[in-house]
C-alpha cells in the first residue's frame, strides 16, 4: 500500500539556502477501520521534508575524490531544522556549531568535520525520537565518527546518504 501526497511541492534550496523558510516537515500517520468503522488501527507516525537535494553524493569517498561539499551540510541543517520544528523540540531552531559565518547556511568555504556529521546526526535523532521512537535506529558508521590512524577525520558519503534519507522518511527497516 502506498499513498501519495499531491499537495507537497519540493523546493531546492538556493545556492544562498535563501528559501530555506520554504522546507516543511509533514508528519502522517494512517488510521484503518473495519467494515463497521469499529477497532481503528493506528500506524505509527511517520515524517517526510519537501527538500529537494540537489547533488548526490555517491558511494564511498576515497582520498582525494571527495564528493562531499560544505553546500550539502547546508542542506542537510535545513532539512534536520524542519524536522526539529514538526517535532516541537525547543529551542524553536538548533543553533549550529562551528558555521564559519553569520548564519547557519553560510557553509560554502567550510572545511567539514566529523563534529558536522555528528551534530546532525544528535540533533535529528532527539526531533525523530519525539515524533515516534521507531524511527531512531543505529548507522552503518558508528558515531561519533572513527579517528582513523593518521590522525584525519574520515567522513564519507554514507553518513551524509543516511541522513538525507532519515529527513525524507525512507529509513531502511
Amino acid at each position: 500500500m502506498s499513498y501519495t501526497d499531491g499537495t507537497v511541492s519540493f523546493v531546492s534550496l538556493n545556492s544562498d539556502a535563501s528559501n530555506s523558510n520554504l522546507i516543511m516537515t509533514y508528519i502522517y500517520q494512517i488510521i484503518a477501520y473495519d467494515a463497521s468503522r469499529l477497532c481503528p488501527q493506528t500506524s505509527r507516525r511517520n515524517l517526510a521534508t519537501n527538500i529537494w537535494f540537489g547533488e548526490a553524493i555517491r558511494g564511498v569517498i576515497p582520498g582525494p575524490q571527495t564528493v562531499v561539499k560544505a553546500y550539502h551540510v547546508t542542506e542537510l541543517r535545513v532539512a534536520v531544522n524542519a524536522v526539529w520544528k514538526a517535532a516541537n523540540q525547543t529551542p524553536a531552531t538548533i543553533t549550529w556549531t562551528d558555521p564559519q559565518s553569520g548564519t547557519p547556511q553560510g557553509l560554502y568555504l567550510l572545511t567539514i568535520k566529523a563534529a558536522h556529521v555528528d551534530q546532525l546526526r544528535s540533533k535529528l535523532d532527539q526531533a525523530l525520537n519525539a515524533i515516534n521512537s521507531d524511527l531512531v535506529i543505529g548507522y552503518t558508521d558508528p558515531s561519533p565518527i572513527p579517528t582513523p590512524p593518521s590522525g584525519s577525520v574520515l567522513v564519507r558519503a554514507v553518513h551524509f546518504n543516511e541522513l538525507r534519507l532519515r529527513v525524507k522518511g525512507l529509513i531502511p527497516n
